[in-house]
């Protein structure tokens, strides 16, 4: 935004990783490459999914690899209140929470917490 400062500390590394969300060159390509199957098959189901599927995805795992880095880091979607403002974020959170977060964690394949969070929905 013109004329705000610039973010610094953990706000600025999650800026930076959320911003990397949208680089074909750091690999989350092929993240949203699996997002945008899985909408495909939550809507051959019959399910509904957001319509910007990769948000959620983004500022979760922006904020979440930053609070690793900078132990007390509140990622910028709570400290605005942005998963309570925002309805369909606020649905993706609690999946989120239990399916994406052992990925992140590396305890379970990208496919299988994409799945998981379809049958979900």
């Amino acid at each position: 935004m013109p004329g705000a400062p610039a973010p610094t500390g953990s706000c600025a590394a999650e800026e930076l990783a959320a911003g990397a969300g949208f680089d074909a060159e750091t690999g989350c390509d092929v993240l949203f490459d699996s997002v945008l199957v899985h909408r495909a098959a939550s809507r051959a189901q019959g399910k509904r999914m957001l319509r910007s599927p990769t948000h959620p995805f983004v500022f979760y795992t922006a904020g979440e690899v930053t609070r690793r880095l900078f132990p007390g880091h509140v990622p910028y979607a709570e400290s605005v209140g942005l998963w309570a403002r925002a309805r369909d974020l606020g649905l993706m959170l609690p999946l989120l929470r239990r399916h994406w977060q052992p990925w992140l964690d590396g305890t379970i394949s990208l496919d299988e917490a994409l799945r998981r969070i379809v049958t979900d929905l």
